[in-house]
């Protein structure tokens, strides 16, 4: 009669459903609607400044800031989040003319993006096994508990029906770049020649989880129907705790060009550039970050040695890659005036792409300090 007995009907499923799960609040096959009110406390600044010392010289800078709230309140008021975001931008200019050909710029900008996501039950002893739910570690059943700042309620999803448990995702991240930029210009005949270089402190603290606390997924192949595999405690796939190791990047990026506005003909101007990228390794000095290797054995190994239980302590600081210096981009273009209404253009440039940190982020999330575990339901009900 599609009916459990009371005898088969898993303990723990039990007692979260009675703790956690809403009673109904309307009639029909959908029985429980709900109403999210998203806040946003946000706050803005911006100031700018210029002053003209001279003829020769001109400076000008701002400051930007950008703070706001996100908290969060879903179907199930017990698994509220919040986040926090502050970015801050200060950037100054200082212009001076030598003579009335030659112009020189100089730059400098500071960027800071800070975010940090929560729980009620960070920075507390809450642990998976106190709701019941053993082996839910990182790692595996035989791995470790999470810590107090990993602390989280695992999301369990049920096919069809309301789940429980906090939402995933990065909870950290602190970023940081120096922007230091020179431009010299000479003017000269028929050519405007420019020149300079852009340096560039990156520095970049953060994590990159998918489901920090683990995932429990119930569905509707081991039982016919997903509520019931929750209630007999059957589930189709289990994915344990990633761990939430925090890589601390830093890079050098430099970038020097030359280019010139050529004007041969009153009807013809030809653009030519050279820029050369020099990117340093990013480096993880939290020795948090490992990657496979093919070439050390007859078979492909994590590297470097890891031998740490958690990313408490520091690791081994290691380049991942054999870098590139050859990152020369040459770029041509030319525009050509048939008439007073008439202008051809064209050009040609090849350019080089630098990678995002969480190219390097990522790589956090292997064994021994972080990484899941999947495990699923061998059978599936026949069809």
């Amino acid at each position: 009669n599609n009916t459990i007995p009371t005898n088969r009907l898993n303990p723990v499923s039990v007692r979260l459903a009675d703790q956690y799960l809403p009673l109904p609040n309307q009639a029909g096959a959908v029985n429980y609607a709900f109403v999210t009110q998203p806040t946003i406390n946000w706050d803005q600044a911006l100031t700018r400044w210029d002053h003209r010392f001279s003829d020769r010289d001109q400076v000008s800078g701002h400051y930007m800031l950008q703070s706001y709230r996100r908290p969060f309140t879903g179907a199930i008021p017990v698994f509220k989040s919040e986040s926090k975001y502050l970015n801050q931008n200060v950037a100054l200019q200082h212009v001076h003319t030598f003579t009335a050909t030659r112009l020189n710029e100089f730059r400098f900008g500071y960027h800071r993006g800070y975010r940090t996501a929560t729980n009620p039950r960070k920075e507390t002893d809450f642990k998976a096994s106190d709701l019941g739910i053993i082996g839910l570690r990182q790692g595996g059943p035989d791995g470790r508990e999470l810590s107090k700042r990993e602390a989280g309620f695992p999301s369990i999803g049920i096919s069809g029906f309301l789940g429980m448990g906090e939402s995933g995702g990065s909870d950290f991240d602190f970023t940081r770049t120096f922007q230091f930029v020179d431009n010299f210009s000479i003017f000269k005949g028929n050519h405007s020649l420019k020149m300079g270089a852009d340096i560039q402190r990156r520095l970049s603290d953060a994590n990159t989880i998918n489901w920090p606390y683990g995932q429990i997924n119930f569905t509707s192949d081991l039982s016919g129907n997903a509520a019931a595999a929750y209630m007999l405690g059957f589930p189709r796939e289990t994915l344990t705790p990633e761990g939430q190791p925090v890589s601390a990047v830093r890079q050098w990026r430099m970038f020097f060009y030359f280019q010139d506005d050529w004007k041969i003909h009153p009807k013809l101007t030809l653009n030519l550039g050279l820029r050369y990228d020099l990117l340093a390794m990013p480096r993880d000095i939290n020795g948090n970050t490992r990657t496979l290797r093919f070439d050390l054995g007859p078979r492909p190994i994590l590297w470097p040695e890891d031998r740490r239980a958690s990313a408490e302590g520091k690791g081994t600081v290691a380049d991942m890659w054999i870098n590139e210096h050859w990152h020369i981009a040459p770029r041509f273009g030319f525009a050509y005036r048939f008439n007073d209404r008439t202008t051809l253009r064209g050009g040609y440039g090849i350019f080089t792409a630098t990678n995002q940190f969480d190219h390097v982020n990522v790589l956090q999330l292997n064994p021994p300090i972080a990484g899941s575990l999947t495990v699923l339901a061998p059978c599936i009900l026949p069809r």
